[in-house]
This record gives structure tokens, C-alpha cells and sequence, in this order.
């Protein structure tokens, strides 16, 4: 990824609109693997909070 920020950068005054882009489409995918945990942490910390009788 440092490398395709690096050709980005240096493409002169369009690089850094197509830096901002590939920042954009390289963390929806992270997204997706990070909802879950924050949908069901809620849930996961009852449990535990019932387990421990809190």
C-alpha cells in the first residue's frame, strides 16, 4: 500500500483526489469485518457479565 501511495503522490495535482480514493476503498472492506463485532459486543459483554454475576 505504501508503494501505491508513493505512485499516487508523485502523479502531480490529481494524485492526492486518487490517494483520498484509495484510502476510501481499501477500508470499506475492513468495515465489513469490524460491524459485526461491534453489533454483537453488547450481547457477548452481558453474557460475560452474567457469568461472572455482575
Amino acid at each position: 500500500m505504501g508503494a501505491v501511495a508513493i505512485v499516487l503522490i508523485s502523479l502531480g495535482s490529481g494524485g492526492i483526489s486518487a490517494l483520498q480514493s484509495f484510502i476510501v476503498i481499501t477500508a470499506v472492506p475492513a468495515s465489513f469485518i469490524i460491524a459485526p463485532s461491534l453489533w454483537y459486543a453488547p450481547k457477548i459483554a452481558n453474557q460475560m457479565a452474567n457469568q461472572q454475576r455482575l
